[in-house]
């Protein structure tokens, strides 16, 4: 799937002007490519183990926050949550559904106080500059 969607690719074209150049970080199913990494996975001998086991448990720790406002479009709209499990998402193409539960999922970030906004301390935007981008 990964290479499929050309992630790496799209990753990298997005920063083609930036001198630093960020990553994706994943899990372990993801293999390591320029612009996606997953965990060092540093064995008992490295010579850095200590930092490499700190790196990992920072970035582990922000995906796993990352990924609960996954389980939260499935609370805000249960009846979208996959295809074999209610009759609306049967008929509907899967890419489209996706699309506009994260779409609404962030509008009720920008009128109601999220996680990460209070993690980051950043406050979301209005609706109105939210769409200001579509």
């Amino acid at each position: 799937m990964a290479n499929n969607s050309e992630i790496n690719r799209k990753l990298s074209a997005a920063q083609h002007s930036n001198a630093e150049q960020f990553v994706a970080f994943g899990d372990s199913i993801y293999v390591p490519d320029t612009h996606i990494r997953r965990r060092h996975g540093a064995t008992a001998g490295h010579p850095n183990k200590d930092q490499l086991d700190r790196e990992d448990g920072a970035l582990n720790s922000i995906r796993e926050f990352i990924e609960k406002h996954f389980g939260q479009l499935d609370q805000l709209f249960p009846y979208t949550r996959s295809k074999g499990h209610n009759k609306i998402a049967s008929s509907m193409p899967i890419k489209e559904i996706s699309f506009c539960r994260v779409l609404l999922r962030n509008c009720h970030v920008c009128l109601y106080e999220n996680q990460t906004s209070k993690r980051f301390g950043l406050e979301p935007p209005s609706l109105e500059n939210y769409f200001l981008y579509y």
